[in-house]
């Protein structure tokens, strides 16, 4: 049985359907030349996926687990859920 605070820990980093974050992915390569974004599967573990982060003219990249559970996409910590909006978040302002 999943708790009260278990359900309210899982609902703050739920980001929205997998799917969705899918197509985030491609938005994101589309909107910024400078950066790599992907979402690849975890070998081994069935549901996990990494979400990487990649400027291209640096050596390192940034990346976190998110875990695919039916339909819906969930970060695996609270850093990756904003690494994942804050990208959405500068994605939504070049739009404007």
């Amino acid at each position: 049985m999943v708790s009260k605070t278990q359900k309210d820990e899982q609902s703050s980093l739920l980001l929205g359907r997998f799917v969705d974050l899918e197509t985030l992915v491609g938005l994101l390569n589309s909107a910024f030349e400078h950066m790599q974004y992907k979402l690849e599967p975890v070998k081994g573990q069935e549901g996990m996926y990494l979400f990487i982060e990649d400027e291209i003219r640096a050596d390192e990249y940034e990346c976190g687990l998110v875990e695919k559970i039916g339909d819906k996409a969930y970060a695996f910590s609270q850093a990756v859920h904003d690494m994942i909006m804050s990208a959405y978040d500068r994605y939504e302002a070049e739009q404007v």
